[in-house]
Protein backbone atom coordinates (compact mmCIF):
# COMPACT_ATOMS: atom_id res chain seq x y z
CA UNK A 1 0.00 0.00 0.00
CA UNK A 2 1.59 3.27 -1.07
CA UNK A 3 1.16 6.22 1.23
CA UNK A 4 2.02 9.83 0.59
CA UNK A 5 3.96 12.06 2.96
CA UNK A 6 0.98 13.70 4.65
CA UNK A 7 -1.98 12.24 2.83
CA UNK A 8 -2.79 9.51 0.35
CA UNK A 9 -4.64 6.50 1.71
CA UNK A 10 -7.43 6.84 4.18
CA UNK A 11 -6.21 7.23 7.72
CA UNK A 12 -8.26 4.30 8.86
CA UNK A 13 -6.13 1.93 6.80
CA UNK A 14 -2.75 2.93 8.22
CA UNK A 15 -0.79 0.75 10.58
CA UNK A 16 1.43 2.17 13.35
CA UNK A 17 4.40 1.72 11.01
CA UNK A 18 2.69 3.79 8.30
CA UNK A 19 1.76 6.43 10.85
CA UNK A 20 5.37 6.67 12.07
CA UNK A 21 6.77 7.19 8.60
CA UNK A 22 4.12 9.72 7.60
CA UNK A 23 4.43 11.61 10.89
CA UNK A 24 8.19 11.98 10.52
CA UNK A 25 7.70 13.24 6.96
CA UNK A 26 5.09 15.77 8.06
CA UNK A 27 7.29 17.34 10.71
CA UNK A 28 10.13 17.71 8.22
CA UNK A 29 12.55 15.04 9.46
CA UNK A 30 13.38 13.78 5.98
CA UNK A 31 16.35 11.54 5.29
CA UNK A 32 18.78 14.38 4.31
CA UNK A 33 18.02 16.23 7.52
CA UNK A 34 18.50 13.07 9.54
CA UNK A 35 21.86 12.48 7.89
CA UNK A 36 23.00 16.04 8.62
CA UNK A 37 21.91 15.77 12.25
CA UNK A 38 23.67 12.40 12.57
CA UNK A 39 26.90 13.99 11.29
CA UNK A 40 26.52 16.82 13.80
CA UNK A 41 25.97 14.32 16.61
CA UNK A 42 29.12 12.42 15.58
CA UNK A 43 31.11 15.66 15.58
CA UNK A 44 30.02 16.32 19.16
CA UNK A 45 30.93 12.76 20.17
CA UNK A 46 34.39 12.80 18.59
CA UNK A 47 35.45 16.43 19.00
CA UNK A 48 33.33 17.46 21.97
CA UNK A 49 33.79 14.22 23.96
CA UNK A 50 30.04 13.94 24.53
CA UNK A 51 29.36 10.21 24.07
CA UNK A 52 25.73 10.35 25.14
CA UNK A 53 24.88 12.65 22.23
CA UNK A 54 25.68 9.73 19.94
CA UNK A 55 22.65 7.88 21.25
CA UNK A 56 20.52 10.19 19.12
CA UNK A 57 21.89 8.42 16.06
CA UNK A 58 19.92 5.29 16.92
CA UNK A 59 16.88 7.31 15.84
CA UNK A 60 18.51 9.57 13.25
CA UNK A 61 20.51 6.98 11.32
CA UNK A 62 18.11 4.05 11.39
CA UNK A 63 15.23 6.48 10.90
CA UNK A 64 16.82 7.75 7.70
CA UNK A 65 17.29 4.21 6.38
CA UNK A 66 13.75 3.28 7.39
CA UNK A 67 12.31 6.38 5.73
CA UNK A 68 13.98 5.59 2.42
CA UNK A 69 11.50 2.73 2.16
CA UNK A 70 8.60 5.17 2.29
CA UNK A 71 10.31 7.39 -0.28
CA UNK A 72 10.74 4.40 -2.61
CA UNK A 73 7.16 3.26 -2.08
CA UNK A 74 5.87 6.76 -2.85
CA UNK A 75 7.87 6.81 -6.08
CA UNK A 76 10.13 9.65 -4.94
CA UNK A 77 13.28 7.66 -5.73
CA UNK A 78 12.23 6.08 -9.01
CA UNK A 79 10.56 8.90 -10.93
CA UNK A 80 13.81 10.20 -12.40
CA UNK A 81 17.03 8.31 -13.08
CA UNK A 82 19.03 11.25 -11.75
CA UNK A 83 17.86 10.54 -8.19
CA UNK A 84 19.43 7.06 -7.71
CA UNK A 85 22.46 8.19 -9.70
CA UNK A 86 22.94 11.12 -7.31
CA UNK A 87 22.47 8.82 -4.31
CA UNK A 88 25.14 6.41 -5.52
CA UNK A 89 27.54 9.16 -6.61
CA UNK A 90 27.08 11.07 -3.36
CA UNK A 91 26.82 8.30 -0.78
CA UNK A 92 29.83 6.32 -2.00
CA UNK A 93 32.39 9.14 -1.85
CA UNK A 94 30.90 10.35 1.42
CA UNK A 95 31.42 6.92 2.98
CA UNK A 96 34.95 6.68 1.58
CA UNK A 97 35.79 10.10 3.01
CA UNK A 98 34.41 9.29 6.45
CA UNK A 99 36.39 6.04 6.75
CA UNK A 100 39.66 7.31 5.25
CA UNK A 101 39.94 10.94 6.34
CA UNK A 102 37.42 10.64 9.17
CA UNK A 103 37.66 8.71 12.43
CA UNK A 104 35.39 5.80 11.50
CA UNK A 105 36.50 2.24 10.65
CA UNK A 106 35.69 0.70 7.30
CA UNK A 107 33.89 -2.21 8.98
CA UNK A 108 30.17 -1.63 9.41
CA UNK A 109 29.92 -4.21 12.18
CA UNK A 110 31.30 -3.86 15.68
CA UNK A 111 35.07 -4.36 15.89
CA UNK A 112 36.40 -4.92 19.39
CA UNK A 113 38.79 -2.21 20.46
CA UNK A 114 37.85 0.28 17.74
CA UNK A 115 36.37 3.58 18.88
CA UNK A 116 34.36 5.22 17.54
CA UNK A 117 32.56 2.40 15.80
CA UNK A 118 29.85 2.37 13.17
CA UNK A 119 27.09 0.48 14.95
CA UNK A 120 26.80 1.28 18.67
CA UNK A 121 25.70 3.98 18.26
CA UNK A 122 25.47 4.07 14.46
CA UNK A 123 27.79 6.64 12.91
CA UNK A 124 27.30 9.04 10.00
CA UNK A 125 29.22 6.56 7.84
CA UNK A 126 26.27 4.19 8.08
CA UNK A 127 23.67 6.40 6.30
CA UNK A 128 26.29 7.30 3.67
CA UNK A 129 26.68 3.58 2.93
CA UNK A 130 22.92 3.06 2.99
CA UNK A 131 22.28 5.88 0.51
CA UNK A 132 24.98 4.61 -1.84
CA UNK A 133 23.71 1.03 -1.64
CA UNK A 134 20.09 2.02 -2.25
CA UNK A 135 21.13 4.16 -5.21
CA UNK A 136 23.08 1.29 -6.77
CA UNK A 137 20.19 -1.12 -6.21
CA UNK A 138 17.75 1.26 -7.89
CA UNK A 139 20.09 1.69 -10.85
CA UNK A 140 20.41 -2.08 -11.20
CA UNK A 141 16.69 -2.77 -10.73
CA UNK A 142 15.58 -2.44 -14.36
CA UNK A 143 18.28 -4.66 -15.94
CA UNK A 144 17.90 -7.22 -13.15
CA UNK A 145 14.14 -7.38 -13.78
CA UNK A 146 14.79 -8.02 -17.46
CA UNK A 147 17.21 -10.78 -16.55
CA UNK A 148 14.66 -12.39 -14.24
CA UNK A 149 12.17 -12.61 -17.10
CA UNK A 150 14.14 -15.65 -18.29
CA UNK A 151 12.51 -18.75 -16.85
CA UNK A 152 15.76 -20.56 -16.00
CA UNK A 153 17.10 -17.61 -14.05
CA UNK A 154 13.82 -17.14 -12.21
CA UNK A 155 13.74 -20.79 -11.14
CA UNK A 156 17.09 -20.37 -9.41
CA UNK A 157 16.37 -17.01 -7.84
CA UNK A 158 12.82 -17.64 -6.65
CA UNK A 159 13.54 -20.08 -3.76
CA UNK A 160 16.39 -17.87 -2.51
CA UNK A 161 14.15 -14.82 -2.61
CA UNK A 162 11.41 -16.66 -0.76
CA UNK A 163 13.89 -17.47 2.03
CA UNK A 164 15.47 -14.00 2.16
CA UNK A 165 13.71 -12.89 5.34
CA UNK A 166 14.53 -16.18 7.05
CA UNK A 167 18.19 -15.74 6.07
CA UNK A 168 18.16 -12.21 7.46
CA UNK A 169 16.51 -13.12 10.75
CA UNK A 170 18.62 -16.20 11.48
CA UNK A 171 21.99 -15.43 9.88
CA UNK A 172 23.71 -14.96 13.25
CA UNK A 173 22.64 -18.35 14.63
CA UNK A 174 25.36 -20.34 12.75
CA UNK A 175 27.98 -17.86 13.97
CA UNK A 176 26.87 -18.40 17.57
CA UNK A 177 26.77 -22.19 17.15
CA UNK A 178 30.28 -22.38 15.67
CA UNK A 179 31.67 -19.84 18.14
CA UNK A 180 30.29 -21.92 21.01
CA UNK A 181 31.83 -25.07 19.52
CA UNK A 182 35.24 -23.41 19.22
CA UNK A 183 34.99 -21.98 22.71
CA UNK A 184 33.99 -25.27 24.35
CA UNK A 185 36.62 -27.32 22.51
CA UNK A 186 39.41 -24.74 22.73
CA UNK A 187 40.17 -25.00 18.99
CA UNK A 188 40.56 -21.23 18.65
CA UNK A 189 42.41 -20.62 21.90
CA UNK A 190 44.52 -18.59 21.86
CA UNK A 191 42.92 -16.51 19.14
CA UNK A 192 45.33 -16.20 16.18
CA UNK A 193 46.37 -12.68 15.14
CA UNK A 194 44.34 -11.06 12.38
CA UNK A 195 45.76 -11.97 8.95
CA UNK A 196 48.13 -14.65 10.27
CA UNK A 197 48.41 -18.17 8.86
CA UNK A 198 46.38 -19.50 11.78
CA UNK A 199 43.70 -16.90 11.13
CA UNK A 200 43.46 -17.91 7.47
CA UNK A 201 43.39 -21.53 8.56
CA UNK A 202 40.06 -20.86 10.25
CA UNK A 203 38.50 -19.51 7.03
CA UNK A 204 36.70 -22.82 6.26
CA UNK A 205 34.55 -22.01 9.30
CA UNK A 206 32.67 -19.58 7.05
CA UNK A 207 31.68 -22.52 4.86
CA UNK A 208 30.54 -24.46 7.92
CA UNK A 209 28.42 -21.47 8.97
CA UNK A 210 26.69 -21.48 5.59
CA UNK A 211 25.94 -25.19 5.92
CA UNK A 212 24.40 -24.61 9.37
CA UNK A 213 22.38 -21.68 8.02
CA UNK A 214 21.07 -23.76 5.13
CA UNK A 215 19.95 -26.41 7.63
CA UNK A 216 18.19 -23.78 9.74
CA UNK A 217 16.35 -22.36 6.72
CA UNK A 218 15.28 -25.86 5.62
CA UNK A 219 14.05 -26.74 9.13
CA UNK A 220 12.07 -23.50 9.53
CA UNK A 221 10.32 -23.78 6.17
CA UNK A 222 7.29 -25.82 7.37
CA UNK A 223 6.92 -23.63 10.48
CA UNK A 224 6.88 -20.43 8.41
CA UNK A 225 4.32 -21.82 5.98
CA UNK A 226 2.13 -22.83 8.89
CA UNK A 227 2.39 -19.35 10.40
CA UNK A 228 1.40 -17.79 7.07
CA UNK A 229 -1.72 -19.96 6.96
CA UNK A 230 -2.53 -19.06 10.58
CA UNK A 231 -2.11 -15.36 9.85
CA UNK A 232 -4.39 -15.51 6.81
CA UNK A 233 -7.09 -17.13 8.91
CA UNK A 234 -6.85 -14.88 11.94
CA UNK A 235 -5.73 -11.46 10.66
CA UNK A 236 -8.07 -8.63 11.69
CA UNK A 237 -9.78 -6.26 9.30
CA UNK A 238 -7.77 -3.17 8.37
CA UNK A 239 -8.61 -0.04 10.31
CA UNK A 240 -7.66 1.83 13.45
CA UNK A 241 -10.89 1.10 15.30
CA UNK A 242 -9.61 -2.34 16.31
CA UNK A 243 -5.92 -1.59 16.10
CA UNK A 244 -5.41 -1.13 19.85
CA UNK A 245 -4.06 -4.71 20.27
CA UNK A 246 -1.43 -3.94 17.63
CA UNK A 247 -0.42 -0.72 19.37
CA UNK A 248 -0.32 -2.46 22.75
CA UNK A 249 1.72 -5.36 21.36
CA UNK A 250 4.11 -2.95 19.69
CA UNK A 251 4.64 -1.06 22.96
CA UNK A 252 5.21 -4.29 24.90
CA UNK A 253 7.73 -5.57 22.35
CA UNK A 254 9.64 -2.29 22.32
CA UNK A 255 9.82 -2.26 26.12
CA UNK A 256 10.91 -5.90 26.33
CA UNK A 257 13.53 -5.64 23.59
CA UNK A 258 14.88 -2.43 25.10
CA UNK A 259 15.29 -4.23 28.42
CA UNK A 260 17.16 -7.07 26.71
CA UNK A 261 19.36 -4.61 24.80
CA UNK A 262 20.32 -2.68 27.94
CA UNK A 263 20.63 -5.45 30.53
CA UNK A 264 21.30 -8.53 28.40
CA UNK A 265 19.56 -11.90 28.39
CA UNK A 266 20.76 -13.08 31.80
CA UNK A 267 21.64 -10.20 34.14
CA UNK A 268 23.06 -11.48 37.42
CA UNK A 269 22.98 -14.99 35.95
CA UNK A 270 19.18 -15.16 35.90
CA UNK A 271 16.90 -14.77 32.87
CA UNK A 272 14.55 -11.74 33.10
CA UNK A 273 11.10 -13.28 33.41
CA UNK A 274 8.92 -10.19 33.00
CA UNK A 275 10.58 -8.95 29.76
CA UNK A 276 10.34 -12.49 28.35
CA UNK A 277 6.63 -12.65 29.17
CA UNK A 278 6.13 -9.17 27.72
CA UNK A 279 7.83 -10.18 24.48
CA UNK A 280 5.68 -13.31 24.14
CA UNK A 281 2.44 -11.45 24.86
CA UNK A 282 3.41 -8.51 22.64
CA UNK A 283 4.18 -10.83 19.74
CA UNK A 284 0.88 -12.64 20.27
CA UNK A 285 -1.04 -9.35 20.15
Amino acid sequence: MATSACGGEAEAQRSPVNWAGSWSNCIGLSSPWRGALALAADALVVAGHAPYVGLLNHVLVWGAAYQLGFCWRDGLLTGRRLVPLTMAAGGGPAFATLVTLGPFPVSLILVTGRAPGNTDPPSAAMPAWVVAQVGLCLLAAAPVRRLLEHERVWRVVRPVGAASMTLYLWHMLPVLVIAAAFHLTGLASPEPPLGSAGWWGLSPVAVDARVVLAGVVFALGPLERGLVVLYERTRPNAGLRRAWPLWLGLAMNVAALSRFAVRGFAPDGRPPVLPAIGLVLGTAL
